[in-house]
């Protein structure tokens, strides 16, 4: 089998339960693909590898995107279009995730009271839907700022 190819490192929005990722393994210097099965509460995340080994505190910055070959290999049947991007989960846990993994996760109950509950949506917005948002959920001042400038991506320090 064909060793998986990181791509760009997972964003916590991107870490969801069932989202495919690949890890690196330094004792072996190989990459694993692999599937997210949990978020844990202290960021860290479960992850099932294909060789059906397990681990349940992976932290984020060791999660990638697998790099896909495109066109496909001339032996593999060649599709129409390449594959569609997955698409983020619906619904209050996948926002409510994306929150914790910025830190601003006391504002969930207002982003699902002000309709916010789809993080395909909120993910696709720019910086001035951003701040419109962060002003009707009533976000604090550095926290709204953060979130403008930001998104669903933790800061580099």
């Amino acid at each position: 089998e064909e060793e998986a190819r990181p791509g760009g490192p997972l964003t916590a929005a991107d870490a969801f339960e069932g989202a495919a990722v690949v890890v690196y393994f330094s004792d072996v210097s190989r990459w694993y693909r692999g599937e997210v099965t949990s978020v844990n509460n202290d960021g860290t995340f479960g992850v099932a590898y294909e060789d059906g080994e397990e681990e349940e505190a992976v932290p984020l910055e060791e999660l990638f995107h697998e790099l896909q070959a495109w066109p496909p290999p001339a032996s593999s049947p060649t599709p129409a279009a390449p594959p569609p991007a997955a698409r983020p989960p619906l619904g209050m846990p996948a926002v409510e995730r994306a929150l914790e993994g910025v830190g601003l996760e006391r504002y969930a109950a207002a982003f699902d009271e002000q309709g916010y509950d789809d993080l395909g949506y909120l993910l696709q917005m720019n910086a001035a839907e951003r701040a419109a948002v962060a002003e009707g959920v009533g976000m604090k001042p550095g926290h709204a700022g953060k979130f403008v400038k930001h998104g669903f991506e933790a800061p580099v320090a």
